[in-house]
């Protein structure tokens, strides 16, 4: 008839063995053509006797590959029909080295007493040029307001502003911390495009996309808290994955290609305060090397104290970070204290922490195990007084950690429980009940020491 137009059949290559695999039956190629026919597939031979040529019928665009036919066979066989079993992967499930490092490292800052916050990736215009961000911002597509519009080039905005909210509602100081990606323009990576007549030689940024830093950032805004606290906090991580290679720059004394003014200027520099940290923390350099001011542009360092602030400088002169304290002036309108600041390339920190791993021969002897439970200021960190346990359990501890937080009027005001786990062992004996008494006794003596704390309940 004028005007039809003839539709020709889609046909689909249908492999029996395939039926099988996929749904666990046992059928015979033979099985397989009526179950198609009485649906109004047509089917025909292919290459071997266990392949078919299915032509699917108009009636049936949904069935556009084998998997659609098999679909069908397993409806008109039934479901019920159909043996469950198990699947099997040579697979196993697991975290990489970086997100157990990752999950270390939420560990160490909890412990620290920070919470972990999540803030918005995207900003508005401007916002973060309140803040001293160099570098070019990258707009988003199809924003849904305009105050969500643009990446964050830094995670600081994040955290001063859910600071402010806290002070303003009443909610008191804290400590924060933050896990997540903050993006760069190429432009601020590769540097300007070549300005020649070769088009060869030249960069389009706008068809690269954007560079992506995961990075972790903290504030430390509790009654005292300044400078030490950030630099103590990266000295706990440093010694967390056993690293030793790093150098803190103070900012004030390496050179920029772009300048920068701070108006607050006031208080001891960080050359005055980070000697002094009797910990043995990172090497304190006064001045930079001259190789370093190249690794600078890919680390932000607007909105620091230019005194106060330094480069975290790893390995041969690679930056990974800053650490110090706050400009004054970006909590002046809500806060008079000073609020120390750390935030560090986690993929920088993962390059330094991925060593080979160290072996230790087992303990041919038990472990032995003790609790104990201190009743402390709640001011008190409870990694601090953790590693305060190892340091005086000595070579005899092999793991302590919290495992009970209790706060009660009965304890006093302003006063918690901190309760740990204290695991032991003797490489060379079994501890006996004396050795493990003494070890209690000399860590009760030293933590009532140090932070004048008591043991609860007696």
């Amino acid at each position: 008839m004028a005007g039809q137009i003839k539709v020709e059949a889609k046909k689909i290559r249908l492999r029996s063995n395939r039926v099988n695999s996929i749904l666990g039956t046992n059928l015979d190629p033979s099985e397989i053509p009526p179950i198609l026919n009485s649906l109004g597939f047509e089917t025909s031979g292919a290459d071997t006797v266990e392949d078919f040529e299915v032509s699917i019928p108009t009636f049936r665009p949904d069935a556009e590959r084998e998997i659609d036919v098999i679909e069908e066979i397993a409806r008109i066989i039934g479901y019920q029909e159909i043996v469950p079993t198990q699947v099997y992967s040579p697979n196993v499930g697991r975290l990489s080295a970086f997100q157990e490092m990752v999950r270390k490292i939420r560990q160490v800052f909890v412990g620290l007493g920070s919470n972990e916050i999540w803030t918005n990736t995207l900003v508005a215009p401007n916002e973060q040029e309140s803040f001293g961000v160099m570098g070019e911002g990258i707009s988003a597509s199809r924003p849904l307001t305009k105050d969500e519009s643009i990446l964050r080039r830094t995670l600081l905005l994040g955290l001063v502003n859910t600071y402010r909210k806290n002070v303003l509602n009443n909610l008191g100081e804290a400590r924060f911390f933050e896990i997540g990606h903050i993006f760069f323009h190429p432009k601020d990576v590769l540097g300007n495009s070549p300005l020649n007549d070769d088009k060869s030689d030249r960069i389009d940024f706008e068809q690269l996309k954007p560079f992506e830093s995961e990075r972790l950032s903290a504030i430390f805004a509790t009654s005292g808290d300044d400078a030490r606290s950030a630099v103590e906090a990266l000295y706990t991580l440093l010694v967390e994955f056993s690293i030793s290679d790093v150098k803190i720059v103070p900012i004030d004394q390496v050179s920029m290609d772009q300048e920068h003014s701070y108006k607050s200027s006031t208080g001891p520099s960080l050359n005055q305060i980070t000697p002094h940290l009797h910990f043995g923390g990172p090497t304190w350099h006064p001045m930079a090397p001259p190789e370093i001011n190249s690794k600078i542009s890919s680390v932000y360092v607007g909105g620091l104290h230019p005194a106060r602030s330094g480069f975290i400088v790893a390995g041969k002169n690679e930056v990974i970070g800053v650490v110090g304290e706050i400009d004054p002036d970006l909590t002046a309108d809500f806060s008079k204290g000073r609020v120390g600041y750390l935030d560090i390339d986690l993929h920088g920190l993962f390059g330094l922490h991925a060593s080979p791993s160290r072996y230790q021969s087992i303990s041919r002897f038990p472990t032995a195990e003790t609790d104990l439970a201190f009743v402390v200021d709640e001011s008190v960190a409870s990694e601090d007084l953790r590693k305060a346990i190892v340091d005086l359990t000595g070579e005899s501890a092999k793991r302590i950690y919290l495992f009970d937080v209790y706060r009660d009027n009965s304890l006093g005001v302003g006063k918690k429980s901190l309760a740990y786990r204290l695991i032991l062992s003797d490489p060379a004996k079994t501890l006996t009940d004396e050795d493990v008494a003494v070890i209690r006794e000399t860590v009760i003596k030293g933590v009532g020491e140090i932070f004048k704390a008591s043991l609860r309940g007696v």
